[in-house]
């Protein structure tokens, strides 16, 4: 879990923690801003409108100036800090000795004191943090109020002189004291998310009405937070703790089952975890490629659902987890993040692909520094709509040759060339948005991804497959808990799909097309859909012509082409001798099967079977059966020498998979109970036997 501060909450009687009841990662501060430290000044003038720059006289506090209430003296203080150009913090307080109550109250400049270090002994000091910027100089600015015996709130003292810079006029709504919103902005706000308006277009909206940036007071990475605000506001308490009790029932049938749920400063639950035994032991399959997706928000609090999907060896989509969130902030997705993590055991997925934004991305960075993370292409390509809708209008055919360039060049130099062409065509050197995302096209440009195993999990019949679970389902009148009962429900029925699949496949031969053994080598060991996109590929090599290039001892460099065209060549590289080759098009490096181009150069050599380093074992008949590794990066996943938590969770896993397969007949269930016989008598042994020692 994250190492944030955990807030004291108190929760209903008789909750247990599920896997994990988590605090606020916030450690205190505006709920709606988010971010970490002491709790910022709010700035309310009351005026209704838009925070903005301070048209009243400009006034500075004096030792002996008197206040109505503690909060007049916050909001005094807070105004003069603005047009001053400085952030305030609200520091420590004094309390009576008679009955505790506040009677003092201290408030700094933000830049007040000097940032803590760590004991170097301390044990988190070898996880990886993020860098945070220095923001202490130790400036000595600071008011005291006390109250006195009339119920006033006295300055007893004031500071006024900074050891540093005042920030400018046009950018003090930066500062984080000043960041906040008016009354009239929350309202907008909310009916807006009443309205289910997206948060992006939320801003566009109220930045249009503020007219300028700068009289808004808030800045675009808040509005998640502050659109929060409003869903927080109608979430029902009765609502949150059906979650909660379904998720013990859950968890009381199935120990394999895991939830978490974040709990903010006001004892409010926010976000919410949950996966299945059946998901978590699936991960340990498949979970060398995830796709982690942010969906609509089908429910009536609007709160976006959250999935990390991957896909099985019938190259259906299966889910490794799902949550609900407040907001898409993050601190919430670190939060998410770290959670899943622990539910699958701290195993890292070999790669990640995402949607391209700004939090998850840092968020990713953050949590997952060992795996290599990619932006959806078609995310990216659905924002170009958008952004160059005008370049679309006035070139009819930009957006169908953008698109090509994109998805259909193989290799990083023949997408570099064809950017060139496109460039010189449409000439757009004007537009920062396509300048941008050429910057870093490594993380999303399909070109330079062939080297990494995706195992197809961003093609089109995916993301249809999974928009398909919210069908008829859930509409934004739905509870979170008949969201959460009805997607469940829809999980069961796509483990029905799974098992039927599997039936198929063992019990239904797949049909071979061809003499080649290689054909029938791979209908045996493969799945059924697998196979056919197998046997694909092997019948379309028919069609290609293989010509030596090169050739050096055992090995033999080939140009590949399709018969009758010569626009197009892959270069395929053979070792007769240990029957290893590579393409240029690189599919079985990000797919996992062979291409058309190295299976006709086997055919070239004559190699008639099909090398058992070529078959992933997450494609095949078997592939949830035995010892796990991950066919691209050879991890082996299933450690026993791991923690308690650990092995007690993956006994948990397997004993599920034991249980499905052990009940499936009469005959298959004496066989389990007779197994299980031998294997607790083999454990009663040992333990025997560490107890004599």
């Amino acid at each position: 879990m994250d190492s944030g501060v955990r807030a004291a909450v108190v929760l209903p009687p008789g909750v247990v923690r599920g896997s994990a009841i988590a605090g606020n990662l916030n450690g205190g501060g505006d709920p709606r801003l988010g971010g970490a430290g002491d709790q910022p000044a709010e700035n309310q003038d009351g005026s209704g409108d838009f925070i903005g720059p301070d048209d009243g006289v400009t006034l500075e506090p004096y030792v002996g100036m008197e206040f109505d209430s503690e909060e007049a003296c916050k909001d005094f203080y807070n105004a003069y800090a603005r047009r001053t150009g400085f952030s305030v913090r609200i520091g420590s307080t004094s309390r009576s000795a008679r009955d505790r109550a506040i009677i003092g109250r201290y408030f700094y400049c933000s830049k007040e004191g000097f940032r803590q270090t760590k004991n170097k002994g301390d044990s988190q000091e070898n996880k990886k943090r993020r860098v945070r910027l220095v923001t202490r100089e130790g400036c000595p600015a600071k008011l005291v109020v006390r109250k006195d015996g009339s119920g006033k709130w006295v300055v007893r003292i004031f500071v006024k002189d900074h050891n540093h810079p005042m920030v400018l006029p046009n950018k003090v709504q930066y500062l984080r004291s000043h960041r906040s919103s008016s009354t009239t902005a929350q309202s907008l706000i909310d009916n807006c998310m009443e309205a289910g308006v997206d948060v992006n277009l939320m801003m566009a909206y109220l930045k249009k009405e503020a007219a300028r940036i700068t009289k808004l007071g808030i800045l675009e990475r808040d509005s998640g937070n502050l659109a929060s605000v409003a869903r927080s506001k109608v979430v029902e308490s009765e609502d949150a703790q059906a979650v909660l009790d379904y998720f013990k029932q859950m968890q009381a049938k199935n120990p394999g089952f895991f939830y978490a749920i974040q709990v903010n400063d006001e004892e409010c639950m926010t976000n919410f975890f949950w996966v299945d035994g059946r998901a978590r032991t699936a991960y340990k399959y498949f979970g060398d490629a995830v796709t982690f997706i942010m969906t609509h928000r089908p429910n009536k609090y609007k709160m976006p659902c959250a999935l990390f999907t991957g896909l099985n060896h019938h190259r259906q989509t299966v889910f490794f987890g799902s949550a609900l969130l407040l907001d898409e902030s993050e601190s919430s997705f670190v939060w998410l993040f770290n959670t899943w993590l622990e539910a699958m055991s701290g195993h890292q997925p070999f790669s990640l692909i995402t949607n391209q934004e700004h939090a998850l991305g840092a968020a990713v960075a953050r949590v997952f520094p060992e795996t290599r993370h990619f932006y959806s292409v078609g995310h990216i390509l659905k924002k170009a709509d958008e952004k160059l809708s005008q370049l679309y209008q006035t070139h009819k055919n930009f957006r169908e040759d953008l698109q090509k360039v994109i998805q259909t060049s193989e290799t990083v130099d023949e997408f570099e060339e064809c950017w060139r062409t496109l460039c010189d065509a449409y000439d757009f050197k004007e537009n920062q948005w396509i300048h941008s995302q050429y910057k870093i096209r490594h993380k999303w440009v399909p070109a330079y991804l062939r080297n990494t195993f995706f195992g197809d999990v961003s093609t089109t019949e995916r993301n249809d497959s999974i928009n398909s679970i919210f069908d008829g389902s859930a509409n934004v009148s739905t509870s979170l808990h008949d969201f959460i009962m009805q997607y469940d429900r829809s999980l069961e029925s796509r483990c029905e799909k799974e098992m039927h699949a599997d039936f198929e496949t063992n019990s239904m031969p797949a049909t071979v097309k061809t003499a080649w053994p290689l054909e029938k080598d791979a209908a045996e060991v493969y799945t059924k859909t697998v196979f056919r996109k197998f046997q694909e590929e092997l019948l379309g090599s028919l069609a290609y012509i293989a010509e030596v290039k090169e050739k050096d001892g055992t090995s033999t460099t080939y140009n590949v082409t399709k018969f009758g065209q010569k626009t197009r060549a892959h270069i395929v590289k053979l070792d007769a001798a240990n029957v290893r080759a590579t393409c240029t098009c690189q599919m079985f490096e990000y797919s996992g099967l062979l291409c058309r181009h190295v299976l006709i150069a086997f055919r070239m050599q004559n190699i008639l079977r099909l090398p058992s380093h070529y078959v992933l074992k997450r494609f095949t008949k078997n592939a949830k059966f035995g010892i796990v590794v991950d066919g691209s990066s050879g991890r082996l996943l299933v450690d026993c020498e791991e923690s308690f938590t650990f092995r007690f969770n993956d006994i948990c896993n397997l004993g599920i998979k034991f249980a499905e397969d052990g009940s499936a007949s009469a005959d298959l269930y004496r066989v389990a109970l007779h197994a299980l016989d031998r294997a607790f008598e083999d454990v009663a042994r040992m333990k025997m036997a560490q107890l004599s020692h």
